[in-house]
C-alpha cells in the first residue's frame, strides 16, 4: 500500500491569519482581466503535498497474445510502490483500471484497457480485461501468462529495484536542464559531461517510466471534438505541453489534470466549448445513450469539465519514482482541443525552488527539495509562456506583459515596456549580469531585438533586427544563446505576408550590444524552400526528408550549438560558431512541420515532426570535435518503440538531456532513455 506523507494540507483560507481566498474559476476571468499590479499571497491555499514511501521497482514487461490476425504485442513499463503497480486505462487520468501486485514470487493481477495502441507503434490492437500470472526470478526475471478476455499468450520481462536502478542510472546532481531550452547560455544543448554515446540509436535503453499515471498529452494530439462522446470515450485526456526539467538528479514537470465538478461558478464555461459544464453533460449524455451508454463515465467528464487541478511533479532521475508531488485541486483552466490550448506551460528552476504558472494565471514557487509551497501571485496567462529563472529573478507573464518577480517573495519588481510579443526570452548572463535577449512589443508587431536588465527591467539596448520565429501561442523565440555568442533566425525581408528572407546570422554579445560575425543566407544554400507539409505520413515513411523550410533556418524551433563550437542547422550542417565556416553536414531527415533540434554532447536529437502526436519522428546525429557529421538513426526517421508519442502542435516540447540521458515527455508519462555508450 502507498503510504503518503502529507506535508503541507492547507485545506480551508481560515488556516492563514489574514488571508485571502482565490477568487472564484468564473466565465469571465479566462484570458484577461488580471490585476494590473498583481500582490504576491503568503502560502497557496488549498496544496497538497504527497511523498510516497515504501520500497519501489520498475517493471518492464513484454505481453504476447496470439490471434487469428495476427499477435497483439505490447509492452507494460511502470513502477511498483510496496509491490503494487497502478495501472491506466489509456484515456483517463483520474482513475486506475486496475493493479499488478507482486505477492512473493509471483506478479499477478487484473486491468482493463478499451485499447493498447498508445502503448507502442504499430495496429490498434483490441483490448478489454487483462490479466497477468507469472513468477518471478531471484535476479528479478519474470516470466509466466497473459490474457486478454479469456485468450491467453506470453509474457516476459523483469523487474528492477530502485537500488539497482539508482547504481547503474544515478544521474550526475551537476548535470542540469532547468528551463524548456535547456541549461542557461547552453544553446538549447546539454551541459558537457563527457560521458561517451552510442554509435546506432538501436542500442538505446528504455530504463523507466515514470510512477505517476495522470500525465495526459500535448494538445498535439488531442482531437478537436474531445466534448463529443466517440472522442471522449476514446482519446487520452490532455494535460497541456509543458517540457519536464532536470535539477540535482530530479525531474520536475509542471500539467494539469481535468477536474469534473470542481467549479465553483456553476455558469462558467468551458475554454474550448465556451458551454457550462452542466449544459456540456446533457448533451454529451444524449450521445452516449445512442451508444447504450446510461452514465458517463469520468475519463468522458474529464473532457468536459470547466476547472483542473495545477499539477508540479518532482521524480527521481535514476528510477522515475515520485519525491512529491503539489496539487492545487480546481485552481486551473481545463484546456481538451486540437490546436488551442497551454502549448508551453514549461516551469524553470534554479536557487533551491520550482516556479510553475497555472492554466488559470497563478505563478506558483515551490521547495524544489520538498515541494513545500512557498508563494503565489496571480500573473495572467495566454496560452504559451515558458518561464526563465535569470538570477534573483523569475520572469513570467505581468498582465500583458513581460514581468520579473522577486524568486524570493514573489513580488512584481518590473514590467516590460511593451507586450510579450509571440515569443519566448533567452538568458545571457556576462560575468555577474543576468540580462534577457528577445523581442517586445505587442502580439503580432514585434519590435527589433531588445535587451532588458533582469533585476529592473531596464532596457539596454535594442537593435532592428527582425527575428524569424512562429508557433502556436508564443513561438520558441529564433535566438539562442550560447556563452557571449547570439545566434538567430531573421528575416531580412520587407516582412507582411510573403515569404521571409531567411538568414542565420551569429553576434558577439557586448554591454553595448551585438557585433555581428557572420551570416548565412537562405539564398546562398543549395536547398529550396518548401511549404509546410501536414501529411503526417510523409514524416513516418520517410517520404519527402529531404523538404527544408528556409534552408539553414526552421522558424518553429531555435539555433542549436554543439560542443560549444558548433551551430547545427535545419539543414544539417555543422558550422563553425566562431567564423561561419561550414566544417561538416550530414545526410538524414530534418525538423519539418513544428520539428526542432537539440543536443547533448555529440548527440543532435532532431524531432522531425513536432505538430501530430500519433507518432514521434525524430532523427539522431553524431557530431565530432572536428564537426563532421552523420545520422545514427538510418534514412528513416527513428520512433520510441515503446510508450507512444505526444507533441504540442507547433511548438517545442523539449526533453531534458544529460550524462548520457534523455527524458522523454511521450504518451502516458515520463520515459527515461540511457544513450551512454556500453560499458
Amino acid at each position: 500500500m502507498n503510504r503518503l506523507t502529507i506535508l503541507s494540507l492547507f485545506l480551508t483560507i481560515a488556516l492563514f491569519a489574514g488571508e485571502v481566498a482565490p477568487p472564484p474559476l468564473s466565465a469571465s476571468s479566462a484570458m484577461a482581466g488580471f490585476a494590473a499590479d498583481p500582490v504576491p499571497r503568503a502560502g497557496i491555499a488549498g496544496c497538497e503535498v504527497a511523498t510516497p514511501t515504501g520500497d519501489y521497482a520498475v517493471a518492464i514487461l513484454a505481453c504476447e497474445v496470439p490471434g487469428a490476425k495476427g499477435s497483439a504485442t505490447w509492452t507494460v513499463v511502470g513502477g511498483l510502490r510496496d509491490g503494487r503497480m497502478a495501472m491506466h486505462d489509456g484515456i483517463g487520468l483520474r482513475e486506475t483500471s486496475g493493479w499488478l501486485e507482486r505477492k512473493g514470487d509471483k506478479l499477478i493481477g487484473t486491468y482493463r484497457r478499451p485499447n493498447l495502441s498508445p502503448m507502442q507503434r504499430g495496429p490498434v490492437i483490441p483490448g478489454g480485461t487483462i490479466s497477468v500470472d507469472a513468477l518471478i526470478g531471484a535476479d528479478g526475471a519474470v516470466s509466466g501468462t497473459v490474457a486478454i478476455e479469456g485468450r491467453a499468450g506470453t509474457l516476459k520481462g523483469s523487474i528492477v529495484s530502485s537500488v539497482d536502478l539508482v547504481a547503474k542510472n544515478a544521474v550526475p546532481k551537476e548535470a542540469t536542464w532547468p528551463a524548456a531550452q535547456g541549461p542557461i547560455a547552453g544553446g538549447c544543448s546539454a551541459t558537457p559531461s563527457g560521458v561517451p554515446t552510442i554509435d546506432e540509436i538501436a542500442a538505446a535503453r528504455l530504463v523507466w517510466r515514470c510512477e505517476e499515471n495522470d500525465i495526459g498529452r500535448g494538445m498535439g494530439n488531442v482531437s478537436r471534438m474531445m466534448h463529443k462522446w466517440k472522442d471522449a470515450s476514446a482519446q487520452r485526456s490532455g494535460s497541456g505541453c509543458a517540457s519536464p526539467l532536470l535539477h540535482e538528479g530530479r525531474i520536475y514537470v509542471k500539467y494539469f489534470v481535468p477536474a469534473p465538478g470542481a467549479g465553483t461558478d456553476p455558469a462558467a464555461k468551458h475554454a474550448n466549448t465556451l458551454a457550462t459544464e452542466a449544459a456540456a453533460r446533457v448533451a454529451m449524455l444524449d450521445e452516449a445513450k445512442t451508444a447504450g451508454v446510461d452514465t458517463l463515465p469520468t475519463c468522458a467528464l474529464e473532457k468536459i469539465a470547466v476547472a483542473a487541478d495545477d499539477v508540479v511533479l518532482c521524480l527521481d532521475a535514476a528510477t522515475g519514482a515520485t519525491i512529491w508531488k503539489a496539487v492545487m485541486r480546481g485552481r486551473g483552466r481545463n484546456w481538451q482541443n486540437h490546436k488551442a490550448g497551454p502549448f508551453d506551460m514549461s516551469p524553470a528552476i534554479g536557487g533551491g525552488r520550482i516556479f510553475a504558472l497555472g492554466t488559470g494565471g497563478w505563478l506558483y514557487a515551490f521547495d524544489a527539495r520538498t515541494g513545500k509551497p512557498l508563494w503565489e501571485v496571480e500573473a495572467g496567462y495566454d496560452g504559451s509562456n515558458a518561464l526563465l529563472l535569470a538570477g534573483e529573478v523569475i520572469v513570467a507573464p505581468a498582465g500583458q506583459g513581460w514581468g520579473g518577480y522577486a524568486v524570493a517573495t514573489g513580488k512584481l519588481l518590473w514590467k516590460s515596456p511593451t507586450g510579450r510579443s509571440v515569443s519566448t526570452l533567452s538568458a545571457w548572463v556576462h560575468g555577474e549580469n543576468h540580462r534577457l535577449i528577445g523581442r517586445l512589443g505587442t502580439k503580432q508587431a514585434p519590435k527589433n531585438i531588445t535587451c532588458l536588465d533582469a533585476a529592473t527591467g531596464t532596457e539596454l539596448w535594442n537593435r532592428p533586427i527582425q527575428v524569424l520565429t512562429i508557433g502556436r501561442g508564443l513561438g520558441p523565440g529564433g535566438i539562442t544563446i550560447s556563452g557571449d555568442h547570439m545566434v538567430a533566425y531573421e528575416d531580412e525581408g520587407p516582412g507582411g505576408k510573403g515569404p521571409p528572407k531567411a538568414v542565420l546570422a551569429a553576434y558577439r554579445l557586448t554591454p553595448a550590444g551585438p557585433e555581428p560575425l557572420w551570416r548565412i543566407a537562405h539564398a546562398e544554400t543549395d536547398q529550396t524552400s518548401a511549404a509546410d507539409d501536414d501529411a503526417e505520413g510523409d514524416a513516418e515513411s520517410g517520404t519527402n526528408i529531404g523538404k527544408y523550410k528556409y534552408g539553414p533556418v526552421h522558424d518553429e524551433s531555435v539555433p542549436v550549438v554543439v560542443h560549444g563550437a558548433f551551430v547545427f542547422t535545419a539543414d544539417l550542417r555543422v558550422v563553425e560558431l566562431a567564423s561561419g565556416k561550414v566544417v561538416g553536414r550530414a545526410q538524414g531527415a530534418v525538423p519539418k512541420n513544428g520539428g526542432y533540434m537539440q543536443a547533448m554532447d555529440d548527440l543532435v536529437l532532431v524531432r522531425v515532426d513536432g505538430t501530430h502526436g500519433s507518432s514521434m519522428p525524430c532523427a539522431w546525429y553524431k557530431v565530432a570535435k572536428d564537426g563532421s557529421a552523420r545520422c545514427i538513426s538510418g534514412p528513416l526517421p527513428w520512433f520510441p518503440p515503446i510508450g507512444g508519442s505526444t507533441s504540442s502542435y507547433h511548438h517545442p516540447l523539449f526533453y531534458p538531456m544529460a550524462a548520457g540521458r534523455v527524458f522523454l515527455r511521450q504518451d502516458d508519462g515520463i520515459y527515461c532513455w540511457d544513450l551512454r555508450a556500453a560499458r
